[in-house]
């Protein structure tokens, strides 16, 4: 497929993540109006512990889609064979896990909910109706995983943010027809995802249906298994990284400092959508590719990334105070400004470190990821009380940065390239380190943040183009010329 369709398949994936994330906005204000903070609150530690329970998919939905992609050139009798097969594990799995979910949820039901408060019969009479959907739920993820093998993204992420607005609205809807109760809305979400995963299924099956009737084999179980247990021991691995710190923080410094540094974090953590949606597009390409062809498409695409991701993070370092203070007050501000330019400088390092990261996984070696995730855990908590005892919160962003600095170095010596191939990714880093310098020592105001922003810009993209890289050039050109025409 050509390379145009696969920038239609990144800008997909970009809107069909940044949909969900405004509806999100949009109606939280009226769930907390509508049902109130208490069951919002506890709605969202179902659905958070519906999340973690999401593990028991033993990495399959991944396994499902490597395996599709790398037999793509076979017959389809072979890998709709493997897409029935990684379902019927996958319902199998979710009616253990509903099991056991039932089982830990009640204790933990009575521990932290008194039994005198309405909420916790209200919870209670969610609990079977959450771990009825467990074998639904994780059927999902081998549907999603066979539609991104066959590159379906435009139909993927239409039928996404469909089921991302109907979870978010339904559930209000039932509460207004029904009642202000949770296990309403506990039943609302789960009529949307429900909607949502038969939809899913419905796409999947019809394209497998074509060889037949289903037939499960065992002899895929093996390489899916196998390779889907490395998948989770990353997907374990990857939440303790991304939150440890918080609650080092909270440890160390208390509740008020965590505030601090959550809210920087997840703001700085939206830029990852951009890499996020590229190597979503890229995995399945990577995975049929030869090893030549793919090393050749992800330099290409490490160096569009790296100048996409200074594109957004320079002016987002230079505006960061400023937007702070107006979004959530000066005082805020002052103290979380810092945090928030050095969480950015280790997003643009951390998006480029999804490419070696997804590489590995399409080439067929999750394990060398997840040792990787592993063996990182102990020296960056080590790291990490030490820079918050010596420098307060900024040391724990620095922290961060390191460690998805020290990640980003192991994950592209792993996926095998080299330092002189890597030499592109200096102009972008030298812009994305000058807006932290120019935001620190000069602290400019809004019109001078962004004069400054586009002068480092300008710079970055006349060093590429005077690079005479057709990659640089062919992603640089349109830009410029855009901007010409939106001036004269």
């Amino acid at each position: 497929m050509s390379e145009s369709y696969l920038k239609r398949n990144v800008v997909y994936n970009i809107i069909g993540a940044s949909i969900p994330t405004l509806v999100a906005v949009l109606t939280i204000p009226i769930y907390l109006r509508v049902i109130g903070e208490a069951r919002y609150g506890v709605l969202s530690l179902i659905w958070l512990v519906f999340g973690y329970f999401g593990l028991f998919d033993f990495g399959l939905s991944r396994a499902t889609a490597h395996r599709l992609s790398m037999l793509r050139s076979s017959g389809i009798k072979t890998r709709a064979s493997i897409f029935y097969t990684a379902a019927c594990l996958n319902v199998a799995t979710g009616l253990s896990v509903a099991g056991i979910f039932y089982l830990v949820a009640v204790p933990i039901l009575n521990i932290t909910i008194s039994k005198h408060t309405s909420l916790y019969g209200e919870v209670f009479a969610s609990l079977p109706w959450i771990a009825i959907f467990f074998p639904i739920a994780l059927l999902n993820g081998v549907l999603v995983g066979c539609m991104e093998a066959n590159e379906r993204f435009l139909q993927l992420n239409i039928q996404q943010v469909v089921g991302a607005i109907l979870l978010q609205c339904l559930p209000l809807a039932f509460v207004y027809w029904l009642g202000s109760n949770l296990e309403v809305a506990v039943l609302g979400a789960i009529a949307a995802r429900t909607f949502a995963i038969a939809w899913l299924a419905f796409e999947c099956i019809r394209w497998a249906f074509a060889a037949g009737w289903p037939q499960v084999d065992r002899s895929h179980i093996k390489e899916l298994v196998r390779y889907g247990g490395w998948i989770t021991v990353t997907n374990s691995v990857s939440p303790v990284l991304t939150s440890i710190d918080q609650f080092v923080i909270g440890l160390l410094l208390g509740a008020r400092a965590v505030a601090h540094y959550s809210i920087p974090f997840s703001l700085a953590g939206k830029a990852l959508i951009v890499p996020a949606a590229l190597t979503r597009a890229l995995f399945p390409r990577l995975c049929y590719s030869t090893t030549i062809e793919a090393q050749e498409l992800s330099h290409r695409s490490l160096i569009i990334l790296s100048a996409t991701m200074a594109l957004i993070c320079v002016p987002a370092i230079l505006l960061t105070k400023l937007a702070l203070g107006m979004w959530v007050g000066e005082d805020f501000a002052l103290e979380s400004h810092l945090v928030a330019e050095i969480l950015l400088i280790g997003v643009w390092i951390n998006g480029l470190a999804l490419i070696p990261f997804t590489l590995l996984q399409a080439q067929n070696r999750p394990d060398l990821v997840a040792k990787l995730h592993a063996l990182e855990v102990i020296p960056f908590v080590l790291l990490l009380s030490l820079f918050i005892k010596i420098f307060g919160l900024p040391g724990a962003a620095m922290a961060w940065c390191l460690r998805v600095t020290a990640d980003g170095v192991l994950m592209f010596l792993a996926a095998g390239f080299k330092g002189a191939g890597l030499k592109e990714l200096g102009a972008p880093a030298l812009a994305v380190i000058a807006a932290l310098l120019i935001a620190e020592l000069i602290r400019p105001d809004i019109g001078a943040a962004l004069a400054w922003a586009l002068a480092i810009l300008s710079c970055l993209s006349a060093w590429m183009l005077s690079r005479r890289d057709q990659v640089l050039i062919s992603y640089v050109r349109p830009i410029i010329s855009r901007i010409v025409n939106l001036i004269f």
